[in-house]
């Protein structure tokens, strides 16, 4: 249980930082 939190956290915080890229490159556009 507590790996499967572990990695639903990873996931997360990953698209996370994908969706602050995306924004940030689309700011720059």
């Amino acid at each position: 249980m507590i790996s499967f939190l572990s990695v639903t956290a990873r996931v997360i915080s990953g698209v996370a930082s994908h969706i602050q890229v995306e924004e940030t490159e689309a700011l720059h556009v």
